[in-house]
């Protein structure tokens, strides 16, 4: 009699990780993989650093992207990118998220920043670019 063997998410290879990852968004793989443990902390450090937030709903933003902010992901984003068109007012959100501190002060790996549907309410964002 053959025994099966249990398999913990653990033991799959990196390629296969990263194809289970390249289904889901990268909001929940930050918040499903980043706290298991180290080499899962680095398999997934790609779609830490690259952040397209600009698809997420109004309550996903507020309740996923919003904490990401204030918390350690926001040093090692390398590409953020948001959007006024799918959730409107996701970059003042953003902006009221960095209270004083600029964006390089929160985002130090920060080199490229898109905003899309960018309105007039949006202009003090400009002001924490500097």
């Amino acid at each position: 009699m053959l025994r099966e063997r249990s398999t913990a998410l653990e033991d799959l290879p990196d390629e296969i990780l990263l194809e289970i990852c390249s289904y889901l968004s990268p909001l929940d793989i930050l918040y499903s993989f980043d706290r298991l443990n180290s080499r899962l902390r680095c398999t997934i450090h790609e779609f830490h650093s690259l952040q397209d937030l600009s698809s997420c709903s109004w309550q996903e933003f507020y309740r996923l992207a919003c904490p990401i902010f204030a918390h350690s992901f926001a040093e090692g984003l390398n590409k953020l990118t948001l959007s006024n068109e799918t959730c409107p007012g996701q970059i003042r959100l953003f902006e009221q998220s960095l209270g004083q501190a600029t964006i390089h002060d929160r985002f130090t790996q920060l080199k490229s920043l898109k905003l899309i549907e960018f309105a007039n309410d949006n202009i003090h964002l400009l002001a924490k670019i500097f």
